[in-house]
């Protein structure tokens, strides 16, 4: 999955190679595996806030629709 180029206000420059690992939202259960090389499934568009939390923000004007929070190492 492609990162290192996405932006958003409110974004973190993060090391793409600091990313691959799995990312949950406790409260949703909604869960996501980066890995190491990248893969886009499904042309899903993720922001970084640190290299411990992922978010999607589908719609730039709108908030955000879930937190991702890593869960394990790569």
């Amino acid at each position: 999955m492609f990162v290192s180029g996405c932006w958003s206000p409110g974004t973190a420059n993060v090391d793409p190679d600091a990313l691959p690992g799995v990312y949950r939202d406790g409260e949703t259960g909604g869960e996501i595996r980066l890995h190491v090389g990248g893969r886009d499934m499904g042309d899903i568009q993720l922001y970084t806030a640190s290299p411990r939390k992922v978010y999607l923000h589908p719609d730039v004007d709108g908030p955000v629709t879930l937190e991702l929070v890593r869960v394990t190492g790569p």
